[in-house]
């Protein structure tokens, strides 16, 4: 995985699966898993219950499902991006007089992570919450790119709250972002409404997120 004219190019690499062997050591599932024992001892994994059976390996190596025994299969947007692409993106800052919203809080949808740090970075600067972020690591190349052309966002943002931050993707402005940000509910409304919504058969969680 690289960036090339503000794009992420995916490559070839080792298989994730078989890591990059080609074969890999078949698995068998219980044939008789779910089925009741009354008492006796399954004759292939030797559970007595009905909800305690096992598969197990053979030792016999087989070819990877995967990569078709090549060793190798291509990149894709949800992979963890290298720490060299993550960390050579441009970081801002956006301060916030609000607290965390419940997605933020609990669901992090739209955003790379999110935190609750009792209002940690409140009291911090603007570079040393930059190096906190940068320094963070694991992140999927699909939180900050684009799936319908891999286009880089055009930085990240970090939104600071009274008692935490969002990491998100700032791709066409931070105006929009401000605008989903504005869309989630607060806690205590997200509890009342999302729940009234759930009890009613809908998305509670959907409303929650600022969907």
């Amino acid at each position: 995985m690289k960036i090339v004219d503000g794009k992420i190019v995916l490559e070839i690499k080792a298989c994730s699966y078989c890591d990059g062997k080609g074969q890999r050591e078949e698995y068998q599932s219980c044939p008789h898993y779910g089925q009741a024992m009354r008492g006796k001892a399954c004759s292939f994994c030797g559970s007595t219950t009905k909800h305690g059976h096992s598969g197990k390996h053979t030792g016999k190596m087989i070819s990877c499902d995967r990569c078709k025994g090549t060793g190798q299969e291509m990149e894709d947007l949800y992979g963890y991006a290298p720490a060299d692409i993550w960390q050579g993106l441009t970081f801002k800052v956006y301060r916030q007089d609000r607290n965390n919203s419940w997605n933020e809080s609990f669901l992090g949808f739209g955003c790379v992570y999110s935190c609750e740090d009792y209002g940690s970075a409140a009291k911090s600067d603007d570079a040393a919450i930059i190096e906190k972020v940068r320094a963070s690591g694991s992140h999927q190349a699909v939180k900050f790119a684009k799936e319908e052309d891999n286009t880089l966002a055009d930085h990240i943002g970090i939104f600071v709250t009274r008692n935490g931050y969002s990491v998100r993707a700032v791709f066409s402005g931070v105006k929009a972002v401000e605008k989903q940000i504005a869309h989630e509910p607060s806690p205590a409304v997200a509890r009342l409404v999302g729940g009234a919504i759930a009890a009613d058969g809908g998305n509670g969680t959907a409303f929650a997120a600022g969907m």
